[in-house]
Parts: C-alpha cells; sequence; structure tokens
C-alpha cells in the first residue's frame, strides 16, 4: 500500500503543481456553475438533483481531459518499461494511478461545495439527499475515470486516448436513451439499458442507495481497471504463457462474478432510504393499516415487459413497494403478471380493471406509438380496486393504502361536500372552479358526496364537511346550521375565497363569503385583502400582442408550512395559493387556533374593493424588503380537544384549473383532509422528494448568489493555482542557487 499511496501522490500533485489541473477545473466549474443558476434561480428552485443529472454528460469530456495523460505519455516517452522493472506489479500500477486521478476528480467535486451555500442560508435542505447525490457522482466519476484509464493504455497518442475515452462514455451514457432501447427487440432492449451509466446516477441522485446501482459502479471501474492492466501487461504475456492464461482467467472470472452478482442484486434488492421523508420506505401509518388485515388480500402487479426505459424506474419501484407490502402485511399476497398483446394474461388484466396506455417515445428515426401495461388490481374477498396506470410512484403508498383501507374497513368514513345554493353540479364560483381531481383522490379511501345544507345537516353526521368555492354569500340558516354541526363535534375544512378574479378584465374583486362571523367566533378572521408575495413569486407566462413573457407573478406564490412538525404539512416543501387573503388569528378562552401556513417575512397586502392584477401591471407589489409575515391558513381545536376545523382562504389552489402549478397542492389538501378524519393514523398523500425554492429577504441576494459563485469559485482556484505554482518555483531557484 505504500508504493501505491507514493504513486497516487505522485499523480495528483502532477495536477495540482502544474497548469494542466487548473485549466481543466476551472473552466467546468464556470460554465456548470452558469447554467446551474440560469436555470435555478429562474424558477427558485433550490435544488442540485438537475446539476449532476447533467453531470455524466460533462463527464464525457472532463474524465478523458484528466486521464488522457496517464499512461499515454508513459509509453510515448517510454518510462512505462522503467516502471514496470522496478518492483512494482501492473496491477499497482494502474490502481495507484486511478487513486491518484479520482482523489483530483474528488477536488473538483469539492469545488462544486459552495452551490449547497445558498441552499442552506436561502432554503431548507435535505442533507440525505445531497450526500446520497454527492456519492453518486463520486460512482459515476469513478467509471468514467476507469473507462479513461484503460483509454490511456491502449495508445501512446494523448489525442487518441481523449477521443476514445469520450467515445466509450459517450456509448455508455447513450444506452438507456429511448432511442436506442428501442431500436433493439425486447427483452435485450431493456437490458441493455441497464448497462447505462445515466440509469444508475438518476437511481442514486434521488436519495436511495440500492446495492444494484453500487454494484453496477464498482463493477464497471473493476472491469475497465482489469482491462487497462491486460494492455500494459502484453510484453510481459507474450514472453510468459502462464501469465497471460492467469490474466485471462481473471479477467473472465471478473465478468462472470459481476454478471452473477449484479443479476442477484437486481432480483433481491437491498437498499438505503437517505430522504428526510422517507420517500422510499413505508410510513407507520400504513404499516398500521396493513398489519391489521385479517384476510388474505391479493395484490396482482400487471407490467409488460417491453416498457420504455423512462418508465422501467417506475416499475422497480412499484415492485419494490409491493415487496414491503407483501413483508409488513401478513395476510398480502404479491404476485406479477406480464401481459402480452392477445395473451390470457392481457384480458385477465383488463378484466381486473387495468388497461393498456399509449406512450409516446423516440424510436430509431422517428417518434412513436407503444402500448403497455403498468397497474396493479387488489382484491380482498368478494370485493376489488385497481389503479389501471401508475404514471409515477410519489403518491403509490398513499393510493394503495387507501384502497386497502377500503376495502377491508367496516365503517368508511364519509365526506359531504358542499354544493352551492345555485343548484350547480360539482363546485364552483365565477371562474368555474373544478375539484374532481380532489375528490378522486380522497374517493380513494372514503365516500365523497355533495349535500345540501338545511336545518336537518347536523343529524346526517358526516365525517367531514368540507366547503370550496363558494359561488354566493351564504344565508343565515346554512351559516346556522354548519354552527350547529360543528357543535355537535363536527369536523369542517373550509377552502374560502375572499377575492374574485375577472379574466376577461384581469382584475379581481373583494366579496362575501358569508361565514366571517362564524370564523371570528372560533378566533380567526378572513381579512378582505389580496396577499403578494414577491420573494416566493411563482414564474408564469403571459402574452402582449404576438410576445410572450415570463415574469414572477407575485399574486401567486409558494406558502411555506408555519410548523414543520404539524402532521398536514411535515411532508409539504410550500403550497402555491393563487389570489389569496390573509387571516388574523387571536386565542380565545374556548379554542385553539394555530397557524399552518404562511408567506415569507417579505409578503404585503392590497386593501381596497377591487385590484389590477394584470401581470404588467405590477409596480405596486414589486420585490422590496420591509415587508411582514402573514398567516393564510389555520387549524382549530377546543381546548383539550382534537383538531377539528380547517381554514385556507383559497380554494383556486385544490382546483383543476390551477392544478398544474404545483402538484404539492393537492398533497397538502389531501393530507389536511385525512388529518382532521383520521387524527395520528392520516396517511401521506405524497412522498416525493420535493423541490425545495429559495426564499431571498433583498433584491440583491439572487444577483449576488448568482455571480458571486459562477466568478468568485474560478478566481479563487485560479488564485490559489498561481500562489502554488509560484511558491513551488521559487523553492526551486532556491535549490539551483545553492547547487
Amino acid at each position: 500500500m505504500s508504493k501505491i499511496g507514493a504513486l497516487a501522490k505522485k499523480e495528483l500533485n502532477y495536477f495540482i503543481n502544474s497548469s494542466l489541473g487548473y485549466v481543466v477545473i476551472v473552466p467546468f466549474i464556470f460554465i456548470s456553475f452558469f447554467l446551474y443558476f440560469k436555470t435555478s434561480l429562474v424558477y427558485g428552485v433550490a435544488s442540485l438533483r438537475p446539476y449532476f443529472d447533467l453531470l455524466p454528460w460533462f463527464l464525457i469530456f472532463l474524465a478523458p481531459a484528466i486521464t488522457m495523460h496517464i499512461l499515454s505519455e508513459e509509453k510515448s516517452k517510454k518510462s512505462l518499461e522503467l516502471l514496470v522493472s522496478h518492483p512494482l506489479s501492473e496491477v499497482e500500477i494502474v490502481l495507484s494511478k486511478f487513486i491518484g486521478v479520482f482523489c483530483f476528480y474528488l477536488l473538483i467535486l469539492g469545488a462544486t461545495l459552495p452551490l449547497t451555500i445558498p441552499m442552506f442560508v436561502f432554503s431548507k435542505v435535505d442533507i440525505g439527499i445531497l450526500i446520497s447525490q454527492y456519492l453518486g457522482a463520486a460512482f459515476t466519476g469513478a467509471t468514467f475515470i476507469s473507462i479513461g484509464i484503460f483509454a490511456s493504455s491502449l495508445t501512446g497518442s494523448v489525442i487518441s486516448s481523449f477521443l476514445i475515452g469520450g467515445f466509450v462514455s459517450f456509448v455508455l451514457t447513450l444506452l438507456g436513451m429511448d432511442f436506442i432501447t428501442l431500436a433493439i427487440p425486447q427483452p435485450f432492449g431493456s437490458t441493455l439499458g441497464y448497462f447505462s451509466v445515466g440509469f444508475h446516477n438518476q437511481n442514486v441522485s434521488r436519495g436511495l442507495l440500492d446495492f444494484s446501482d453500487i454494484l453496477y459502479f464498482i463493477s464497471a471501474c473493476t472491469l475497465f481497471l482489469i482491462l487497462a492492466v491486460f494492455k500494459i501487461s502484453e510484453s510481459k504475456l507474450v514472453e510468459i504463457p502462464s501469465e497471460k492464461r492467469k490474466l485471462h482467467g481473471s479477467l473472465i472470472t471478473t465478468v462472470i462474478v459481476a454478471i452473477l452478482l449484479n443479476a442477484v442484486a437486481a432480483s433481491y434488492p437491498l437498499r438505503l432510504d437517505l430522504t428526510a421523508n422517507k420517500r422510499f420506505s413505508l410510513s407507520s401509518a400504513t404499516k398500521l393499516a396493513i398489519s391489521g388485515i385479517d384476510d388474505v388480500l391479493t395484490i396482482k402487479a400487471y407490467i409488460s415487459p417491453d416498457l420504455p426505459p423512462s418508465m422501467h424506474n417506475v416499475a422497480t419501484e412499484v415492485m419494490d413497494t409491493l415487496a414491503d407490502y407483501k413483508h409488513y402485511g401478513k395476510n398480502i399476497k404479491v404476485e406479477r403478471y406480464s401481459p402480452t398483446q392477445g395473451s390470457d394474461t392481457e384480458k385477465q388484466a383488463q378484466s381486473a380493471g387495468v388497461y393498456p396506455v399509449q406512450f409516446n417515445t423516440i424510436g430509431s428515426s422517428s417518434y412513436q406509438l407503444q402500448n403497455g401495461y403498468l397497474g396493479i388490481s387488489l382484491r380482498f374477498g368478494s370485493k376489488t380496486e385497481s389503479l389501471p396506470f401508475i404514471k409515477e410512484t410519489s403518491d403509490l403508498e398513499y393510493q394503495l393504502t387507501s384502497k386497502i383501507s377500503k376495502l377491508t374497513s367496516r365503517n368508511e368514513k364519509k365526506i359531504a361536500i358542499f354544493s352551492d345554493a345555485g343548484g350547480n353540479s360539482g363546485l364552483a364560483v365565477k371562474e368555474e372552479l373544478r375539484f374532481g381531481k380532489l375528490s378522486e383522490l380522497v374517493g380513494n379511501q372514503y365516500s365523497v358526496q355533495t349535500t345540501k345544507i338545511d336545518s336537518s345537516f347536523a343529524t346526517q353526521k358526516p365525517d367531514l364537511l368540507i366547503l370550496a368555492g363558494i359561488k354566493n354569500p351564504l344565508e343565515n340558516p346554512v351559516v346556522e346550521a354548519i354552527k350547529n354541526y360543528l357543535e355537535s363535534n363536527g369536523k369542517a375544512l373550509f377552502l374560502l375565497d375572499k377575492v374574485v378574479n375577472d379574466s376577461n378584465s384581469a382584475s379581481a374583486t373583494i366579496r362575501t363569503t358569508g361565514l366571517e362571523n362564524l370564523l371570528e367566533s372560533y378566533g380567526v378572521t378572513l381579512n378582505s385583502d389580496l396577499v403578494y408575495d414577491g420573494a416566493l413569486a411563482e414564474t408564469i407566462q403571459f402574452s402582449r400582442g404576438q410576445t410572450a413573457f415570463l415574469t414572477p407573478y407575485p399574486f401567486w406564490f409558494k406558502a411555506l408550512p408555519d410548523n414543520p412538525k404539524f402532521p398536514a404539512t411535515s411532508q409539504i416543501q410550500s403550497v402555491t395559493l393563487l389570489w389569496p387573503s390573509s387571516l388574523s388569528i387571536k386565542s380565545l378562552s374556548d379554542y385553539n387556533t394555530k397557524s399552518i401556513i404562511k408567506t415569507s417575512k417579505n409578503a404585503g397586502v392590497l386593501s381596497g374593493s377591487s385590484f389590477d392584477i394584470s401581470p404588467d401591471k405590477l409596480s405596486e407589489v414589486s420585490f422590496r424588503p420591509g415587508g411582514k409575515e402573514l398567516s393564510l391558513a389555520a387549524i382549530i381545536s377546543k381546548k383539550g380537544g382534537a383538531d377539528s376545523v380547517a381554514i385556507v382562504s383559497n380554494s383556486r389552489f385544490a382546483s383543476d384549473n390551477y392544478y398544474s402549478p404545483n402538484n404539492q397542492n393537492l398533497a397538502f389538501t389531501a393530507a389536511l383532509i385525512d388529518y382532521l378524519i383520521l387524527g395520528p393514523k392520516a396517511l401521506v398523500p405524497i412522498k416525493d422528494s420535493p423541490e425545495n425554492f429559495f426564499v431571498f429577504t433583498a433584491p440583491w441576494q439572487p444577483v449576488f448568489t448568482q455571480w458571486g459563485e459562477t466568478l468568485g469559485v474560478p478566481l479563487a482556484i485560479i488564485l490559489f493555482g498561481v500562489i502554488r505554482i509560484w511558491k513551488r518555483r521559487i523553492g526551486y531557484r532556491r535549490i539551483y542557487a545553492r547547487l
């Protein structure tokens, strides 16, 4: 090890003590920082995931650049024979050079750590995901470096080494692309996609350390390093046939063992979930729900064998999740089927409520349509449920556990949704808001129905009353019926709009809901104002004539959880509210009232009866410091009792009309509903690795962050390099002067 350490140190010093290392690292840092901030600051996203997803493409050029001389120069200068003549094995030579270059790469990776500083200062950071992303970057870099060393062993030309290394790295990155895998018959196309470096890098970057991914990187590094050893041992292999057979045996054994280990690891997953919200682990509520199942529950997964590569991770996560359900639910039986066109399995899938879905994929020369199955059916006794198609897995646990609870529950909970006095089907205000997605989501677990509110409403005893998007001010008899229901231990969720907008005139007006006095009796005042928050504004697109503009729109902004420990917001990073009003909260002797959603500290309000909300007339609400933190949602409980009433000063955020800005919106609403009904047993509606957002308190902060790091870090590296090289030259001059 002392020999390897000495040679590795020599290689590392080669980069640090010469201009080559700084010529490589400075452009890489500048370009990657520039591209990262151009994306992250426009959308306010505080995440390094996009940066590390692009890292393999950067490494296609970076890794060959720092490895092209490793063995090529030794060959061209005839110094490789000198090394081999020393008491050093070829393995020690290759391994020491790999360690030296890899240590330099870790220094380059360490130079990206300043990117995390704004995340810690202006946002919340999931440390587990950050650690996982850097581990993934280290493994990916090690793989590309081993490829570069192998390429360098093939030729005495530095340029040829660079081109060969770049080409092999490029091929391994492309293998997971649709247009490659679809041009090859299945299942060979899917198998080929497994060998893609990007496929495994993306897995690790999500915060999930899967042993199969780590084993892939280790196997790839080992294989290419052995190939490099094989190449530089050519002279010995010619003279000593026994050594040639031994090296051939080592190479074949390594390939066979790597293939077997990777196959076993893929079949028997061993994972470590590093995410703060345990994105890839079952929640305690789910474990409690499935552990008490008293009869056999059969879960059948229908997954096509020729799914596009973009769906492979989803299919893998589905089966991993079902394996966890089987582990914690002793009466759960999991079966997997692979439907093919015209087969009995396809007919079985369709009879169970799982149908094929068309995927848009990129073929070898054009866009193609492909049919496939990725769905689940559940059977408990004579009752059945299904998930026809699973597009993503962020809400898979919620949907599965909800349907399981609905199948196995003896007493189904009921939700009553108030339909407006105008008699419209569904829920609507002047904007004709629709809440179909919300009803569909909670309908997986509860019985959901619209209702009229009259004097007999309290006797209906629903488990929860939802009022959302009320069209007209509620009349006194309706308000009195709601009050009686709440006083008889009823629970309610109020999604109320104090501001009504007219999209035709780009204006908004204040209106009365009829619930003002009732809410004030609980210590909550729904203020007659329009809230804006420039620090957390969403970026929207609007048109002026023939030109489209992207601009921050402070009337649409990301509201933040007021208490991270509150169950309904513990998994939520933000909720995008649209033209909300503020809430004033005060303590009363009979009720406890707490804020659960708030603005940043730079928010403000517009007062009056009407407002101009056009995106191109925002001078009054431009981002400026000196604002205040405002409450936008509250939870209420009787003294000594459970939380029973929730109020959000906005309903648009949960409607179908505005679902796209932030998929956390629906998750927050469903979590609030579950919490009011189930309390501590509530499920987590979405288990994603949600993006955090920058919360700047002054306009200069994003500008300083972008250019301070984009220019500051490269300049600091240049300054360090100049000082180090200058000191070494001074030292050399002193030594020669003594001689």
